[in-house]
This record gives C-alpha cells, sequence and structure tokens, in this order.
C-alpha cells in the first residue's frame, strides 16, 4: 500500500494513465484548473492543465485508443471542447 497527501479538500480527484506508461495516477481538478502528477507521490505536479469551465462535467478516457487517457468535458448547455490531451498542453504551460 502506498499513502500520500495531494491536492486540496475541496478538490475533485480523477485517475487516468496521462503518460501513457500503462499505470493510472492522479490528477486533481480545481474549477477548470487540473494538476496532473504522474506519479504516485504527494508534491508538485507535473502538469498544470486548465481546461473547460468550472461547471463542466469531467470524463476521462481513452478517447482515440493511442494508450493515453485524456479529459473530455460534458457540458449541460451551449458547445463544448470535446477533449483534451493532457500531454500536449505539457508543452505549453
Amino acid at each position: 500500500d502506498t499513502a500520500f497527501t495531494y491536492g486540496r479538500p475541496a478538490d475533485v480527484t480523477l485517475a487516468g494513465d496521462w503518460d501513457g506508461d500503462g499505470r493510472d495516477t492522479f490528477t486533481v481538478r480545481r474549477g477548470a484548473t487540473y494538476h496532473v502528477n504522474n506519479a504516485l507521490r504527494g508534491g508538485a505536479p507535473d502538469t498544470v492543465v486548465t481546461f473547460g469551465r468550472a461547471g463542466d462535467e469531467v470524463q476521462v478516457g481513452d478517447w482515440d485508443g493511442n494508450g493515453t487517457d485524456t479529459l473530455g468535458v460534458r457540458r449541460p448547455v451551449g458547445p463544448a471542447p470535446v477533449a483534451k490531451e493532457v500531454r500536449a498542453a505539457a508543452k505549453l504551460v
């Protein structure tokens, strides 16, 4: 078993294989900002991504079958971005 602290009490926790290494790790959502951690440890995030709006419903999945999970959102009203590649976003941050 592994125990560590990551994120804040009000954060929403998501799990996915963000870097394609075959292991799920955690991301915490704070509003429309996602703090991605590619290892099961606390500390600073590996990547910080802003995506969608604070009220969006977030989905995690391997939408294109490439072995890497990405973020998707569902927005009850109006147009919504479909998916966001976490690794590609890391190059922009």
